[in-house]
């Protein structure tokens, strides 16, 4: 054999392996790119699975804020119209006709007279022109009704109309309410 051939052989057999060796590489080189892209789908799903509940989880709290906002408006509706029907019968409390008004500002007198020793009555100068009343009578600036006290100035009862107004009206909001939107 001469020397050129044996020189063609080893090219031969070299070029042989590179080719197989490029192939294998290429053959690899495959699978790692259908690897790669197979977990690239993966991630894109998993991503894409996971933006979705995102997004129908914001959607339902974008409702519920919507569903609280309007629950609010109408709570605030509703309170607003309680304030006004108890702001009308606080009106027309304070605005009664005299002699109604006098009768009430007596049965007041009565009951406190029942509950202490009434020494001093303070009093706006509306009500003090319908009581008939020898006890003390001390000036009060109010929409009406009466406080009275003990000489001694530490037992109160309080009357007026809104403090009477107000206990009534912790009682009763709920069944107005109930009168007013069922």
């Amino acid at each position: 054999m001469s020397l050129e051939r044996i020189k063609e052989e080893i090219a031969q057999k070299a070029e042989a392996v590179a080719h197989g060796v490029l192939s294998e590489v290429e053959r690899k080189a495959e699978r790692i790119r259908d690897e790669a892209d197979r977990e690239m789908a993966r991630l894109q799903a998993e991503t894409d699975a996971r933006l979705s509940r995102e997004r129908q989880n914001l959607e339902k709290r974008e409702a519920a804020l919507r569903e609280l906002a309007a629950s609010r408006m109408v709570l605030e509706a509703k309170k607003d119209i309680l304030d006004e029907v108890y702001g009308r019968a606080y009106r027309k409390i304070t605005e009664m006709p005299k002699e109604e008004r006098r009768k009430l500002i007596v049965a007041l007198l009565s009951k406190a007279q029942r509950e202490i020793d009434v020494a001093r009555i303070y009093v706006n100068d509306v009500d003090r022109a319908l009581l008939d009343s020898s006890v003390e009578m001390m000036p009060l600036q109010t929409d009406g009704g009466i406080i009275c006290e003990t000489a001694n100035g530490k037992v109160r009862v309080d009357y007026r109309f809104s403090t009477i107004f107000e206990d009534v009206r912790g009682p009763t909001i709920h069944r107005a309410s109930q009168i007013l939107f069922a």
